[in-house]
């Protein structure tokens, strides 16, 4: 049987809407299912859903039209042996997060409750199966099994020069990249965790989810969070970011960045990878940590990288002669950046380190604070690393477009082996630079 989504649709590994989609599948797409109903999480009063006959993955039927048989058959009807699935009366369930009210958050059980509910609805799943004569066994479906396609993207229509701050003009991403190649971050979620961000700023109307830490207030009251936002990918009411049509997850982790402590970095990156983030920049840096949150943030990072998410972090603020190594920018798999001015030398304020990939624009770009106020002269390896983590999404959007797996080691490899070597005195790594500078107008040269 085939159906038609009529809206962009969730890909749920099960029908519970409690767990995290796999993916999406956008409006007008049409797909083979198993010709029969099956009854999972109610959703706005509709419990039906609906199983790809080629792979484990589910849609609900509220979204949904039967293309064919003609629509005026009717669908066979469920096997009476056909296992339920539970639904949990006591938890909110919608189906995409702008559903849930503004300050509200999805109640969900805990993961072993979970865990425990998905094992008994595969096994009873496949033992239905047995009865009514399918062979096919249950498989384990991993997140983001298959590239998510990119929807069609409106022409960005860039304003006035001024809204371009040195940092895009100096690398030509207005007229080659977001132009020509027509890479402006569309379709790519760029999680970042700070301090947080103004919602209601004209650049960043791009916000597409957010998370506050410990039940504090969500605005930023601090700076850091907005303005890093609109250098990685402010809209262009005012000023553009490195990837204006990117989708923000804005996480709030500390009210000060100086105040950030490693179990709000923690949290905030457990939400990211739930939130399905392609690309985490993490603007904190801790000199020490307990080895239990070492701990955790390692089991965090493999997590993510085993989900295709590229993760970064600056190096680190400090004027030390001394090289330094800090979290978590220095643990294997999160990529280590710190900051150069519009001339290429190396900011003072940017910690020398062994575990350094590259410096990019850190100092003197336009940016805009929670009250919407020009910003002429940020220093910051935090605003470094938002840029970055910008230009990953323009990058990530080729990769996605060209359907490529294990994109987050791909962004990786392609950053450091394109980078600006001219400021290094030798050829080889070190701890001022790193392998160099970002070097935009390589890394197309390269993907072409």
């Amino acid at each position: 049987m085939k159906i038609r989504f009529l809206s962009n649709t969730h890909i749920r590994r099960s029908p519970d809407t409690s767990q995290s989609p796999v993916g999406y599948v956008y409006e007008g797409s049409e797909i083979e299912v198993l010709p029969r109903v099956i009854p999972g999480m109610d959703v706005r009063g509709n419990n039906h859903w609906y199983k790809d006959s080629q792979k484990n993955w589910y849609y609900w039927s509220g979204r949904t039209e039967i293309v064919e048989p003609d629509p005026g058959q009717p669908v066979e009807p469920t096997p009476p042996d056909y296992p339920d699935y539970p639904v949990f009366e006591r938890m909110t369930s919608m189906l995409d997060e702008e559903d849930i009210p503004p300050g509200e958050t999805r109640s969900v059980p805990p993961f072993e409750t979970l865990q425990m509910i998905e094992e008994g609805f595969q096994t009873a799943l496949t033992e239905a199966r047995r009865n009514t004569g399918t062979t096919e066994e249950a498989q384990p479906i991993e997140r983001r099994l298959q590239p998510e396609p990119i929807p069609p993207q409106r022409v960005l229509n860039t304003g006035p020069a001024q809204a371009l701050n040195w940092g895009v003009t100096q690398h030509r991403l207005k007229e080659d990249w977001w132009e020509t190649r027509q890479l402006t971050g569309a379709g790519i979620r760029v999680a970042l965790l700070s301090t947080g961000a103004n919602h209601q700023h004209p650049d960043l109307s791009n916000i597409v989810t957010h998370y506050t830490h410990a039940g504090s207030s969500p605005e930023d009251i601090n700076g850091l969070g907005t303005q890093a936002a609109v250098v990685c990918a402010g809209t262009g009411q005012q000023l553009y970011g490195v990837a204006p049509q990117a989708q923000l997850l804005i996480g709030k982790i500390g009210a000060q960045d100086h105040s950030i402590r490693p179990e709000g970095l923690i949290e905030g990156l457990k939400w990211a990878i739930e939130a399905e983030a392609d690309i985490i920049a993490m603007l904190v840096d801790f000199p020490v940590l307990k080895p239990g949150e070492i701990e955790q943030l390692n089991a965090l990072v493999k997590q993510a990288r085993a989900a295709d998410i590229f993760l970064l972090a600056p190096v680190g603020t400090s004027e030390n002669k001394k090289p330094e190594n800090r979290y978590p920018a220095r643990l294997q798999d999160v990529f280590s950046v710190g900051a150069h001015r519009e001339q290429g030398e190396r900011c003072s304020f940017s910690a020398r380190s062994y575990q350094l990939d590259l410096l990019a624009p850190g100092e003197g770009l336009q940016t805009s604070g929670p009250d919407a106020s020009i910003v002429q002269n940020t220093k910051s390896v935090s605003i470094a690393t938002a840029y970055t983590a910008g230009f990953a999404a323009l990058v990530c959007q080729y990769l996605k477009q060209q359907n490529r797996n294990n994109r987050a080691t791909a962004i990786s490899n392609l950053l450091q082996e394109t980078v600006n070597k001219d400021k290094l005195l030798n050829a080889a790594k070190n701890v001022d630079y790193g392998y160099g500078l970002l070097y935009p107008q390589a890394v197309l040269k390269n993907l072409n």
